[in-house]
């Protein structure tokens, strides 16, 4: 590391080589990862990350302690998420696509990336808006197409293509009808956190309706 550029490290383990070299760490305390898919890091280095960042703008002024103080509350708050009988309904798909926009993206990211590693089944994750860069030529009857819906407008009208394609659509998101509905709070700065429990929850189910070993994948 340049010795003239601070760095913030986030860390699970406060005595590795980055905690050590960096000008300061914080320490995202998730425990120790049994399972190869690293479900509790991905969300506490998430909520580490925002959590800095509120500080800071606390510290500069540029939101009121108050505001802060509320959104930390919501998190406090986050209730269990149950997965509806997706899982089952999709377990002998062979693919599946994944798709969002803005801070929906990683979320989508995360949630194809769990379903390949526990699975071993093909997963596809694309920006909505390149659907027909590729993606689209994927999908048929009954392809599970998820999408993390941030409440982008632009989101239907990437649905609209794929149902015309006979894709089944697994939204998850508070937009009514949604198929896993969560009450996600869409003008939070890291973006709707909510849809990754359910979407880890699909993989290990999947991955358990198929005999793989969850806790210790292949990879």
């Amino acid at each position: 590391l340049a010795p003239d550029i601070p760095v913030l490290a986030i860390t699970n383990n406060t005595h590795s080589t980055l905690a050590r070299h960096a000008a300061g760490f914080v320490n995202c305390s998730a425990g120790p990862e049994i399972g190869v898919a690293a479900t509790k890091t991905f969300v506490c280095q998430v909520i580490a990350g925002a959590a800095v960042t509120l500080s800071a703008l606390v510290a500069t002024g540029r939101i009121p302690r108050s505001t802060a103080a509320e959104l930390v509350d919501e998190r406090r708050r986050l209730p269990d998420r149950l997965m509806p009988p997706i899982a089952e309904e999709v377990s002998a798909n062979s693919g599946f696509v994944f798709i969002s926009k803005g801070n929906g993206l990683p979320y989508a990211a995360e949630g194809a990336l769990k379903l390949k590693e526990l699975t071993y089944r093909w997963t596809e994750c694309c920006p909505a808006g390149e659907l027909k860069h590729g993606p689209l030529a994927l999908i048929g009857d009954g392809t599970p197409v998820v999408v993390v819906d941030n409440g982008d407008p632009k989101l239907p009208s990437s649905i609209a293509e794929v149902t015309a394609r006979g894709g089944r659509i697994i939204s998850v998101g508070n937009t009514e009808g949604s198929a896993i509905p969560l009450p996600t709070n869409l003008n939070a700065p890291w973006g709707p956190l909510e849809s990754v429990l359910p979407l880890q929850i699909l993989a290990r189910t999947i991955g358990l309706i198929l005999g793989c070993d969850v806790d210790k994948p292949r990879n």
